[in-house]
């Protein structure tokens, strides 16, 4: 096994797990995917392989991607200091391999990069009815926030 930043040759396999992470999404909404929402998946995977702040970390097994997390750090000013957050936006591994710690190897690399950039937390997000998922973010130390409530203005953003 082996834990790794992705390859800019790979991104389509990142996109490809990232939609059938919000395949499953949708599943949990009872609702069906929005093939609108595609282009705007793989632009958002795009961008950040390409940003400085983010990254995508993937995990190999016999030379094939079986998972990745994609990370990012965010910027706040308070008056004069700046305070880093790390964020985990997607985390996926699919289904034959869960339950064999790659999960945690993943968020180990993931934290030794927020600690690089001196992050004083991280946060992330996860569907309500994902309980089986919030209960390993639990497992890692994470406690439940603020419930993130969103309205889209515009279909683009």
């Amino acid at each position: 096994m082996l834990i790794r930043k992705v390859r800019k040759s790979e991104l389509n396999k990142v996109i490809e797990m990232k939609i059938k992470l919000y395949q499953h999404s949708r599943n949990l909404e009872n609702k069906d995917i929005d093939r609108k929402e595609i282009p705007r998946i793989i632009k958002a995977v795009r961008a950040s392989y390409s940003s400085f702040k983010n990254r995508i970390f993937v995990c190999e097994i016999d030379q094939k991607i079986i998972g990745f997390i994609s990370i990012s750090v965010n910027f706040y000013r308070f008056g004069f200091k700046i305070k880093f957050i790390g964020s985990i936006g997607d985390f996926f591994i699919y289904e034959k391999y869960r339950g064999r710690g790659i999960g945690s190897k993943l968020k180990k690399i993931a934290f030794r990069w927020f600690k690089k950039w001196n992050c004083s937390s991280v946060s992330l997000k996860v569907h309500p009815k994902n309980i089986s998922t919030q209960m390993i973010y639990e497992n890692w130390g994470f406690i439940r926030g603020n419930l993130e409530m969103v309205k889209r203005l515009s279909k683009y953003l």
